[in-house]
């Protein structure tokens, strides 16, 4: 029963790593696609 729950604990753990990796993707996702839309903004004035 010991070795399960020690699984379990790093496999939360690992669950948590993962998660606030991808979180951290995902916010520079956000800031990258913030920049392209203000560029795309920038080039599409002339245009209207």
């Amino acid at each position: 029963m010991g070795a399960g729950k020690r699984r379990l604990a790093l496999e939360k753990k690992d669950l948590g790593e993962l998660c606030d990796r991808l979180r951290v993707e995902l916010e520079c996702d956000r800031i990258a696609f913030k920049e392209i839309s203000k560029e795309f903004a920038e080039l599409k004035e002339p245009f209207e």
